[in-house]
């Protein structure tokens, strides 16, 4: 069976519910200046690189709930080892069923990296991510 894969602001079946990407926002070099939001330290961007954060909400249908770790999330790509979050909010752990959730991971790849795939840990579900540039970017100022 192939993996279904589905685009940012669908929803994609994971364990005991659902899950959204509401949101991809590339990282540019005015946020890199003040840092990541609840971080005391700077984390400048390596050269040739490149990040984003995704937006997901998670919805709990069934028991025991959604458990999710940092790394439940990974980005895959074709070339492309798979990559946990470079940072996520601390305490994640399990939506009880009937509850939903949103979380922010942020994810670093290779500049030249087009679009990739966010893979869920224990699902078939995929959804892809596209690259800076792609026809799905909204272009900030």
């Amino acid at each position: 069976e192939g993996h279904a894969e589905a685009g940012v602001g669908s929803v994609v079946e994971v364990p005991n519910g659902e899950m959204r990407v509401d949101r991809v926002n590339y990282w540019s070099e005015s946020q890199h200046m003040k840092g990541m939001p609840g971080m005391k330290i700077s984390d400048p961007l390596p050269k040739g690189y490149r990040r984003f954060w995704i937006d997901v909400t998670m919805h709990a249908t069934s028991s025991p709930g959604i458990r999710y770790a940092p790394n439940t999330f990974t980005i895959s790509a074709d070339g492309l080892d798979p990559v946990v979050p470079h940072w996520s909010p601390d305490g994640l752990g399990t939506i009880v069923p009937g509850a939903q959730a949103t979380a922010t991971f942020l994810y670093q790849v290779p500049e030249k990296q087009g679009d990739v795939v966010l893979n869920v840990a224990g699902s078939s579900a995929s959804v892809v991510i596209p690259g800076p540039g792609s026809s799905g970017e909204e272009h900030g100022h």
